[in-house]
């Protein structure tokens, strides 16, 4: 619950109100709420697949400003730790929840993260599920409308190319620029197709409606077929895996098999850690759950979507059995973004799910239970890695509405980066995470990488965090974990 309500204190576009939090703040980047940021949110054309750098360049600049169509007010996206930007990577958020949920649905119920949806008869992580395919929805509805846009998203979000991120104030702080949505684009609105879809399919799951009476189905398939109609030239290869989880989702919910034909012919060509890799996940998960008993899959996709799953797991479940502490993952995953903070093992909890083999299935399990042990307290520093959990847990991160918040530690539920390989001898300044390296004793060589955690606050490499990278691949583990509740 704590690291789920995590993602909570990260929403955009609303205030934080005591009811649902003693961590209160205004709404930030809201044109309608935020004072001073009225008409700073514009709309581009420019698409954010065809920048030279997704976070900020100057030679995008004159394309993003020529491609400006005038103002919009859709607000509602996520923040991260020290940007307040939407990411095409950000619906990560979306897909790591809904899979939680189809995992093990009698974990979650409403009223259990008293968020602001609670009570409304959907299970809560439905409700945080949502958060981002709503401004998704709010957004597409507005480009039409405006006729800014013919059907499609862009899902970068952000002031960069117009100022720095806010100059050390606090998001709700952050209006002294111009903010910009990037233009429709078919990788950001595949991405939408295959989040509206999969969620449209889990409220079927939960025997809900949509409390907002959004048709996802609906969305997803105009979203679909919008993103396949406008894919360029070149735009291919940024595309093909977040076409192939919509057409996942969308054969599942539909069961129509021109979306299986599609997901058959993106996967063709592609091998087993492809399938399982960070942007191919998603679907090969959902073809590999299924849906009805009355889905017909085609059998030779269906065997290879779930060896390259089976294949992944058990290679994440070896890696818990050759360390001391039995934690799961990639073995060969560097000492960065998250390696000793975060639980990345989802294919894991995939494979015990679809396993029809007792000792296979046992396996997996046991690889998820001392996987979440290890993060919540079972390694080298006794630590549970997430803030407000724990007696010993990381009091210090890099969270700038946190070091404006008026408490003593910051926001709940926050999974910093954690320990990080180390790049030098000294650092030059607290920004780097290398700066204690000149104060430890014994020489930080000496020490193990599991211990290299100095609440560094100011460090963004150690204590800066991201939603879809930790908050999120927390929240889900621990859920699945968590045992049922109904």
């Amino acid at each position: 619950v704590t690291t789920t309500r995590g993602l909570y204190h990260n929403r955009s576009g609303i205030a934080l109100v005591q009811q649902y939090t003693e961590f209160v703040r205004p709404a930030p980047h809201n044109p309608s709420q935020t004072p001073g940021f009225r008409d700073k949110l514009k709309y581009t054309s420019s698409r954010v697949i065809d920048w030279k750098n997704s976070d900020s360049d100057s030679a995008d600049k004159p394309a993003i400003e020529a491609g400006i169509k005038g103002t919009i007010t859709s607000s509602g996206w996520y923040q991260d730790a020290g940007d307040w930007d939407s990411y095409p990577t950000h619906l990560r958020v979306a897909s790591e929840l809904l899979t939680a949920y189809e995992l093990a649905p009698g974990n979650f119920v409403d009223g259990e993260l008293n968020i602001p949806e609670s009570g409304n008869r959907l299970p809560d992580i439905l409700d945080e599920a949502a958060w981002l395919p709503r401004f998704c929805q709010r957004l597409r509805a507005e480009l039409l409308t405006k006729k800014y846009g013919t059907g499609g998203i862009g899902l970068r979000v952000c002031g960069d190319h117009f100022g720095g991120d806010g100059e050390g104030v606090p998001s709700y702080k952050d209006t002294n620029r111009t903010w910009i949505a990037s233009g429709e684009d078919p990788m950001s609105t595949f991405r939408y197709a295959g989040a509206a879809a999969q969620l449209a399919y889990c409220i079927k799951l939960a025997k809900r409606v949509d409390p907002k009476k959004v048709d996802w189905t609906k969305e997803a398939k105009e979203s679909y077929a919008w993103a396949l109609a406008n894919t360029k030239a070149g735009d291919e290869s940024k595309v093909v895996a977040f076409r192939a989880y919509a057409a996942s989702a969308l054969f599942r919910l539909t069961e129509e098999k021109v979306y299986e034909d599609r997901f058959k012919a993106d996967i063709a060509n592609r091998n087993s850690g492809d399938l399982v890799g960070d942007d191919w996940q998603y679907g090969t998960y959902i073809y590999a759950l299924g849906g009805s008993r009355n889905l017909k899959r085609d059998p030779a996709t269906l065997t290879k979507v779930r060896n390259a799953i089976f294949d992944q797991a058990s290679f994440f479940s070896d890696t818990g059995a050759n360390r001391s502490l039995r934690w799961g993952g990639n073995y060969y995953f560097p000492m960065l973004i998250g390696l000793l903070s975060t639980p990345m093992i989802m294919p894991i909890a995939v494979a015990a799910k679809i396993s029809t083999d007792a000792v296979q299935t046992r396996k997996f399990a046991t690889a998820l239970y001392t996987t979440g042990d290890y993060f919540l307290g079972t390694n080298s520093l006794n630590m549970t890695w997430t803030t407000g959990l724990g007696a010993r847990r990381p009091e210090r991160v890099f969270h700038l509405d946190a070091w404006y918040n008026g408490k003593s530690g910051p926001h709940p539920g926050i999974v910093p980066y954690g320990p990080w390989r180390k790049d030098k001898d000294d650092g030059q300044g607290p920004w780097d995470h290398d700066w204690v390296n000149k104060s430890v004793y014994p020489k930080i060589d000496l020490w193990p990488g599991a211990e290299r955690w100095f609440d560094d606050r100011c460090a963004p490499l150690s204590s800066e965090f991201t939603i879809h990278q930790n908050t999120v691949l927390a929240a889900a583990l621990y859920g699945i974990l968590c045992g049922p509740k109904q």
